[in-house]
């Protein structure tokens, strides 16, 4: 079933907070779910980071689910990139979102990156999954496998569409960056 987002907001927090925090490859790239502003401060001090990636859609300041004016802040104030590449498992994302985030993975200057959708399961193992593969050379089915086992729900009905997307992308070639 689904339920609208408003009703859903009444029995959830906008920040996930740092349940599913994880390292995926030590000094280049971090995964979580929605951090608070000073878990996200602590992050970036603690590990160094330059880039934060959410996989989140945009909010509006006057919207309560508006995370994301205080997470650009926090960014914006310790000199952090913040970028957004918005999917869901409605609209999983496409050939250049994946490349985008593959790109600046690989570029030295801008890691380590710390990448994050709301619960740090589904979108952000989906794109740290392709990390795996197309950085750290894993096997596709390997990293299809370490995804779900943390957390990612591939029998779940509702994730098909984010797992069809990783499987295609997985067996593609990523685009190479003209930055790296």
């Amino acid at each position: 079933m689904n339920v609208p987002r408003f009703i859903r907001r009444l029995f959830r927090a906008p920040y996930d907070s740092l349940r599913h925090y994880g390292v995926v490859a030590e000094g280049a790239l971090y995964r979580c779910g929605q951090p608070r502003p000073a878990e996200l401060a602590g992050l970036i001090e603690h590990l160094s980071l330059r880039t934060v990636v959410s996989l989140r859609g945009a909010r509006d300041v006057d919207d309560p689910d508006g995370w994301e004016q205080a997470e650009r802040a926090v960014c914006h104030s310790r000199n952090v990139e913040f970028v957004t590449i918005p999917c869901n498992h409605k609209n999983p994302p496409t050939r250049a979102q994946v490349d985008e985030f593959l790109n600046l993975c690989r570029v030295p200057e801008r890691r380590p990156v710390l990448v994050h959708c709301r619960l740090g399961q589904q979108r952000t193992l989906l794109f740290c999954a392709l990390y795996r593969v197309h950085v750290a050379g894993l096997e596709p089915e390997v990293a299809e496998r370490e995804m779900d086992e943390l957390g990612f729900g591939a029998h779940k009905r509702r994730h098909r569409r984010l797992l069809e997307a990783y499987r295609l992308y997985a067996r593609q070639p990523a685009a190479a960056s003209s930055n790296s």
